[in-house]
């Protein structure tokens, strides 16, 4: 009789869990990502690739967590892990798209007409003017005239030179506008 035992390979399986999706899109340019790779004892087994250059991670040899900090160009970035040991290879890869988020600017409200507050004027006809910068519409905006807010169709906004403006007549004593944006 010959023995002889049967050996088992056990090549490398390696699983990328993060992101769990491919591609995936971001909206930052660090990521962290995660990777499990199995049958691996040492670190230098593994390779970890962004965009074909070697970056560096670590590895767990108790959990076969691989973990790592991305810093994403603009557009596709691809991630590559792989490993290799004496039984075989193995290689995942997976795509991150980095959109950064567009830059949303606050509005800004500053009068044009009062120039100052407090500023005094003879007649009861006014026309008060504001600058608004950053909104599209005006339902980004409000009016208001002594505590009590102005219906849209008793001011305009005009888009174009982003202004409000309101014909109105003020009472006799301290008059209060307020343009909200």
């Amino acid at each position: 009789l010959i023995f002889r035992p049967i050996v088992v390979k056990l090549p490398p399986v390696v699983t990328i869990t993060n992101p769990a999706v491919n591609p995936k899109e971001v909206t930052t340019a660090t990521y962290a990502f995660e990777s499990t790779v199995l049958n691996v004892t040492q670190q230098n087994q593994i390779t970890v690739q962004l965009n074909g250059q070697n970056i560096p991670f670590t590895f767990n040899p108790t959990s076969h967590q691989v973990t790592g900090n991305l810093t994403l160009i603009q557009g596709a970035n691809t991630l590559q892990v792989s490993a290799t040991n004496a039984d075989g290879s193995d290689s995942k890869q997976t795509t991150l798209i980095y959109q950064p988020a567009p830059v949303v600017l606050l509005p800004v409200v500053s009068f044009v007409q009062p120039q100052a507050p407090g500023q005094l004027v003879s007649v009861a006809t006014y026309n008060m003017i504001a600058s608004v910068l950053h909104v599209t519409t005006a339902n980004q905006v409000t009016v208001s005239l002594n505590g009590q807010q102005m219906p849209a169709n008793t001011w305009s906004f005009n888009a174009g030179t982003h202004s409000v403006s309101m014909n109105t007549t003020l009472l006799e004593g301290n008059n209060v506008f307020v343009v909200t944006a």
